[in-house]
């Protein structure tokens, strides 16, 4: 397992106090594209909205690389600047915690196998490694890696099976 600062200990007694999920940049990329072509009016039709109402949402700088370099390569024109704002936006919008634990994240030949061998993208595998490290749930809606999540997180989940696992243990 890889090594956490101290600083990700308290994180992560935290959010294990607190009902967190920690969201990959499936869905946050989508929508930062419907936001840019919605010309940042607000987007209604969206998972993430639903979450926040029940979850503190965690996303990464390694998210935040993502839905910029998206951004960027769907919209040629659009400068590396606008591409920040955009998901300052969307992170402001929804109350989503940005987290920097990437720091602690080593590419290790263990770590690389255990991708291979999940048949997990290397990407996927890395937000893996970040809700493994602080022990939170993850929600994604790449079906390839929900597909996938028992050989290397269990704690990975679809919108819907997150929100309806919180509300059976309500009971």
């Amino acid at each position: 397992m890889v090594k956490i600062p101290s600083y990700q200990k308290t994180l992560r007694a935290f959010f294990e106090e607190q009902e967190t999920v920690y969201l990959d940049s499936t869905e946050l990329v989508g929508y930062a594209k419907k936001y840019l072509i919605a010309n940042k009016k607000h987007v209604n039709d969206c998972a993430i909205r639903s979450l926040s109402w029940h979850f503190v949402l965690l996303s990464s700088d390694f998210v935040r690389f993502e839905v910029i370099t998206a951004l960027r390569k769907e919209f040629k024109a659009l400068p590396y600047a606008s591409a920040q704002i955009i998901f300052t936006d969307i992170i402001n919008e929804f109350r989503i915690l940005v987290i920097t634990p990437i720091d602690s994240i080593r590419l290790t030949r263990e770590f690389l196998e255990k991708c291979a061998k999940s048949r997990v993208d290397l990407k996927d595998g890395i937000h893996l490694l970040i809700s493994a490290n602080l022990n939170v749930k993850m929600v994604t809606f790449d079906k390839k890696l929900l597909a996938n999540k028992e050989k290397f997180y269990r704690e990975v989940y679809s919108h819907n099976d997150i929100i309806k696992l919180k509300f059976t243990q309500k009971k």
